[in-house]
């Protein structure tokens, strides 16, 4: 479904999920909640753990969730802002409810001051690596957190910097959930750039576990977002909406690099 700039507002999310980062926010001291240590089970989690834990991100990240309303309407929430670290990161991914998301349901992790639009600035002239994905014994949600790690880690930038300096950005990444498969997908900000493509699959592939990996196109594909535009017949509104007047709340928590 495209989601029209003109119609998307921005309100509270879904219980659960407002719940759980309320939760996040309380204090420690009255034993309301106690975040789970971040996860060792791969050793990608353990490499990135221990080469990034004393230093931030490259990228300040947001986290965002949107879902479906009548009529095309999406609504918006930043559920939390700031995330600069491997500990701010695993505190937000280990306590939001991944496995009980809603189908189109999503959650957005993207570069601070980026929107996860396609009309935003920096989407404009960009596109999406996506990847199908089959939710079976959690498959999906392993996958999406290596992903995260690849992209808030900043080797898949790396692996477009070191040849193509500025050439292309990784801005942000989303977790959907489907009614077959879930769609996990890595924005980039130049989709025109043919060795920029070749070497971000290059690096997708590499970086994720073997028994990760997509086998074929139809789980592993890019497209540009003006060609997803051209389809759904508005590409003039998507040349010239102006994000500034899109109503936007303060996140619902800020992240701590606090370690937990």
């Amino acid at each position: 479904m495209t989601i029209s700039p003109s119609s998307v507002t921005t309100t509270t999310t879904t219980t659960t999920l407002t719940d759980t980062v309320d939760a996040m926010s309380r204090s420690e001291d009255d034993g309301t909640i106690r975040p789970t240590l971040p996860r060792r089970s791969s050793s990608l989690h353990k490499q990135v753990l221990l080469k990034l834990r004393p230093l931030p991100f490259q990228y300040v990240w947001d986290v965002w969730h949107s879902k479906p309303e009548s009529h095309g309407i999406y609504r918006w929430t930043m559920l939390i802002d700031h995330v600069a670290d491997i500990a701010a990161f695993y505190r937000t991914f280990n306590n939001l409810p991944w496995h009980h998301l809603h189908f189109k349901d999503t959650i957005h992790i993207f570069r601070s001051g980026v929107t996860p639009l396609w009309e935003d600035p920096q989407n404009r002239h960009g596109g999406s690596w996506l990847i199908r994905v089959r939710p079976e014994n959690g498959r999906a949600v392993r996958l999406w957190e290596e992903i995260c790690l690849l992209s808030c880690g900043g080797e898949l930038q790396a692996a477009i910097s070191h040849q193509l300096p500025e050439h292309d950005h990784v801005l942000g990444v989303s977790f959907s959930p489907r009614q077959f498969f879930t769609h996990i997908s890595i924005w980039t900000k130049n989709g025109d750039d043919a060795q920029s493509l070749k070497l971000m699959e290059r690096a997708i592939l590499s970086g994720l576990s073997p028994d990760l990996r997509p086998t074929s196109k139809a789980e592993l594909s890019y497209r540009k977002h003006a060609d997803k535009l051209f389809d759904a017949g508005i590409v003039a509104g998507f040349q010239s909406t102006d994000l500034s007047r899109l109503p936007m709340l303060p996140p619902l928590l800020h992240a701590s690099s606090d370690v937990v």
